[in-house]
């Protein structure tokens, strides 16, 4: 597995693990801070995908970094 892959399944998992144990939050924090964590975990993972798609080094690196 390369770095890359390696990367994203760490991130993926980690966003998974944020999914499941946020569903388990009472409902009042579970709307509130459990969907901003969904949203944040996701957002690293989606992040890193699209940066994989980009043509360039640079803008992949800009990804990464936001990412980050």
């Amino acid at each position: 597995m390369n770095k890359k892959n390696l990367l994203f399944n760490l991130a993926d998992e980690l966003s998974f693990l944020i999914f499941k144990k946020t569903l388990g939050f009472d409902y009042k924090y579970q709307i509130s801070i459990g969907d901003q964590l969904r949203r944040a975990s996701l957002s690293i993972t989606l992040n890193l995908v699209e940066g994989g798609a980009k043509q360039t080094e640079k803008e992949k690196n800009q990804y990464r970094k936001i990412a980050y």
